[in-house]
């Protein structure tokens, strides 16, 4: 099975799911951009940025949910294909946390996200990235965990649900005053949720890393 996209390039079954990794990775750059670009500045202003601050969050929740979707479609396609490659357990999960951190780093700034808890998981995630390329190195396997990608699906939710929260109460702005005030209570009510779901992610984070470190001990041993 073979689709020619030019003379120098083949898509194949067997390079497919790693090239929806890649564009995962090329989603979170673009992501990144329009945060150095447009978000400190849409921040700093409220009243002058709004418009742009719902673009943006729409923007986030849309392309996030892409690199996601491609996540799964990737991972699924290898396994049904049996094209499971050393690249893809290397890089696939590499590119999710690259995909997620942009979006942990938006939701700080959207004032949803813990900025303590958020960096907590970051740490973790290079921590364990450390591990996974030295394990590499070493040809042992690289394999994400059961837990692993638990917790990757776990957090993934979390942000698809906290974007479009965001995008719903950004977008309704200039509601009438009844209205807004039950809006108000409704997002602090949920960001409380929020905060205990970003609490889980931080557990389930530090227990899946463990997994990584002591595997990796083990094998020094």
């Amino acid at each position: 099975m073979k689709w020619k996209l030019n003379m120098k390039f083949n898509i194949t079954k067997e390079n497919f799911p790693n090239i929806l990794t890649m564009v995962r990775i090329w989603i979170a750059f673009l992501l990144v951009a329009f945060l150095i670009f447009f978000g400190t500045e849409i921040y700093s202003d409220f009243n002058r940025f709004q418009k742009y601050r719902i673009s943006l969050s729409w923007i986030m929740f849309v392309f996030f949910t892409l690199a996601i979707a491609t996540d799964f479609a990737d991972g699924y396609l290898a396994r049904k294909w049996k094209v499971v490659s050393d690249y893809g357990k290397l890089w696939d999960p590499l590119a999710d946390k690259i995909i997620t951190i942009v979006a942990l780093v938006y939701l700080i700034l959207a004032n949803w996200f813990n900025p303590g808890l958020v960096v907590l998981i970051v740490i973790r995630d290079l921590i364990v990235d450390g591990l996974r390329i030295q394990m590499a190195r070493k040809q042992m396997d690289v394999k994400a965990s059961k837990l692993a990608k638990i917790k990757t699906f776990y957090i993934s939710i979390l942000i698809i649900v906290t974007l479009l929260l965001n995008g719903i109460f950004l977008s309704s702005n200039g509601i009438p005053t009844n209205v807004e005030n039950l809006y108000s209570t409704a997002q602090k009510a949920l960001s409380i949720v929020v905060l205990i779901g970003l609490i889980g992610a931080v557990i389930i984070s530090y227990v899946s890393g463990y997994q990584y470190l002591e595997k990796s001990l083990k094998h020094k041993q």
